[in-house]
C-alpha cells in the first residue's frame, strides 16, 4: 500500500502541510529577501542616477592597486570565519583548514539567498563530505555561536555607548573581548567535564520542568555539554576571539580602502562603525545579505556625516560580491561537491555529539 493512499487504498491522502509557524517564517524571510534586494536596487538607482556618482564609480578601473587591496581584504574577511569554525572545533575533531576556508567560502556565496541555505548548506557538506554526526556538527555550531556573540557583544555595547569608534570605543571593545574570553572558558570548564554536567542536571532537576529534564538528560543536552567541551579551551577560545577581532578591522580597512580610491574623506571612526554595520548584518540576517547589508552600512555613514556614502558602499558591495562569487566557485570545486552529492555519508562514531571523556 502506498503512502499516499488510504487503507482502503482508494483515495489518496493529502500531503505533509507545513505547520502555519513555519509557513509564515519562511514568507517572513521571502519579504526581507525582497525588501534587501530592493534597498540595494534604490541605491544603485540613486547611484546612476547622478552623474557624479557614474564618473566616481567608473574611475575605479584607474586604481588598479586599490582595487587589488580592495579584492585581497574582501578575500581575507571569506576566510577568517572559516579560520574560527576550524579553531572552534579543534579539542574534539581535527579537520584542515583549507577545507573549512572552503566550505565557508561557499557558505557565504549561499548566504546571498534566503531560507537559511548557508547553514543548512554547512550542515549538508560537513556530514557528508566529513563524516561528522550531527550531534557533533550541532554542537560545533552552538559552539562557533556563542564565540560569534561573546565576540559581537563588546562592538556593539561599545558602539551604543559612544556611538564613535573613539580611544573609548577600543578600550571598553578590548575590556569586553578579555571579559568574554574568561566567561566563556569558564563556564566551558565548570560544565564541559562529567562533574560539572552532573551538577548542570542536578540543577535542572531542582526546577521541576519536565521538558527541561528531559532535554538534560538527552540529546540537546548531550550536544550542549560537547559544545561546552569545544569551549573549555583557553587558547581556542582566545584564538577564536582574536580572529573576529581582526575581522572587524579587516571590514573597516575595506572601506577606508574605498574611500582612497574614490578619493572621498572617510575617518577611521566611520570606518570602524561602516565596518561593523556590514559584518553584523552579513552574519545575522536569516533572510539574504544582499540589499540589507548595503542599506545598513550606508544607513550609518548617512548618519556618522560622510560624505558621498552610495558610491562608497556599492564600491565595497561590488568588489565583496566579486571576490565572494569567485571565491565560492572555488571553494565548491576544492571540495569536490559533486562527489560529496553521489557518495553516501560515511560512519562518524556516535550520532548524538556526547564527548568521549
Amino acid at each position: 500500500m502506498n503512502a499516499g493512499q488510504s487503507r482502503a487504498g482508494t483515495e489518496p491522502r493529502p500531503g505533509p502541510i507545513a505547520p502555519p509557524a513555519r509557513r509564515s517564517e519562511r514568507a517572513w524571510q521571502v519579504a526581507g529577501f525582497v525588501l534587501g534586494l530592493g534597498l540595494l536596487g534604490a541605491c544603485v538607482g540613486l547611484a546612476v542616477g547622478n552623474a557624479q556618482t557614474r564618473a566616481q564609480l567608473a574611475g575605479l578601473l584607474d586604481r588598479p592597486l586599490e582595487l587589488a587591496a580592495a579584492a585581497g581584504l574582501s578575500a581575507v574577511a571569506v576566510a577568517l570565519p572559516g579560520a574560527h569554525f576550524w579553531l572552534v572545533i579543534r579539542p574534539v575533531r581535527r579537520l584542515r583548514l583549507a577545507d573549512t576556508v572552503a566550505v565557508n567560502a561557499v557558505c557565504t556565496l549561499a548566504g546571498y539567498l534566503p531560507f537559511k541555505l548557508s547553514l543548512a548548506l554547512r550542515v549538508w557538506v560537513h556530514a557528508r563530505r566529513d563524516g561528522l554526526p550531527l550531534g557533533v556538527i550541532g554542537a560545533w555550531l552552538a559552539a562557533s555561536s556563542v564565540v560569534l556573540v561573546a565576540g559581537l557583544w563588546p562592538m556593539i555595547a561599545a558602539s551604543l555607548w559612544r556611538g564613535s569608534a573613539d580611544a573609548w570605543w577600543w578600550a571598553g571593545t578590548a575590556g569586553g573581548l578579555g571579559a568574554s574570553l574568561l566567561a566563556v572558558v569558564g563556564v566551558g570548564r565548570a560544565i564541559g567535564g562529567r562533574r560539572g554536567w552532573r551538577r548542570v542536571v542536578w540543577g535542572v532537576d531542582r526546577l521541576g520542568v519536565a521538558a527541561l529534564r528531559r532535554a538534560a538528560r538527552g540529546r540537546p543536552g548531550r550536544r550542549a555539554r560537547a559544545a561546552a567541551v569545544m569551549l573549555s579551551d583557553a587558547r581556542t577560545v582566545g584564538l577564536a576571539l582574536g580572529l573576529r577581532g581582526v575581522d572587524a578591522g579587516v571590514q573597516a580597512a575595506r572601506f577606508l580602502v574605498a574611500a582612497q580610491a574614490l578619493g572621498r574623506p572617510l575617518s577611521v571612526e566611520q570606518a570602524v562603525l561602516a565596518g561593523a554595520t556590514y559584518f553584523l548584518i552579513q552574519a545575522l540576517t536569516p533572510t539574504g545579505t544582499l540589499g540589507a547589508r548595503e542599506g545598513g552600512a550606508a544607513g550609518v555613514l548617512a548618519l556618522s556625516d560622510a560624505e558621498q556614502v552610495l558610491p562608497l558602499v556599492l564600491a565595497v558591495a561590488a568588489v565583496d560580491t566579486a571576490v565572494t562569487v569567485t571565491l565560492g566557485v572555488i571553494g565548491a570545486a576544492w571540495l569536490r561537491l559533486d562527489r560529496a552529492i553521489a557518495r553516501r555519508r560515511t560512519p562518524g562514531g556516535r550520532s548524538d555529539g556526547a564527548p568521549a571523556r
